[in-house]
């Protein structure tokens, strides 16, 4: 379920940078909606703070003001980990082989990120 939260949110920040709200929007609700229920809160927030910018700058204000109305209340900003409380990610994905770098992905808790090629999940190193 944690694959479908990620596409959902990987949806909706493609559908906010073509600026199609309707469909920015849909998908937000929906990955914010699983985040929430997998208790992946450092991710729904990571992720909320990503769709509300990303809609801000690129004019769709209204639907950022509808995801702050229905989850800024539950989605706590503070609730991404801190650079020095994450750990060490390995030098590529173990899916795809792509590049792995912990200032680009998107980190999912202190121990986990998303690969921004293929969408699975990095486990940082011992």
């Amino acid at each position: 379920m944690a694959h479908a939260a990620n596409a959902h949110a990987q949806a909706s920040l493609a559908y906010a940078q073509a600026r199609e709200e309707a469909n920015a929007l849909a998908h937000a609700r929906n990955a914010l909606t699983w985040f929430m229920q997998l208790q992946m809160l450092p991710r729904a927030s990571n992720f909320y703070n990503a769709i509300t910018q990303t809609m801000n700058a690129n004019g769709m204000k209204s639907a950022a003001a509808e995801l702050q109305k229905e989850f800024g209340d539950r989605v706590s900003v503070a609730g991404a980990p801190s650079i020095a409380s994450r750990g060490k990610l390995p030098p590529k994905c173990p899916q795809c082989a792509a590049p792995v770098r912990s200032d680009e992905v998107e980190w999912i808790d202190n121990d986990s990120a998303e690969c921004n090629y293929c969408g699975s999940v990095i486990q940082t190193e011992e």
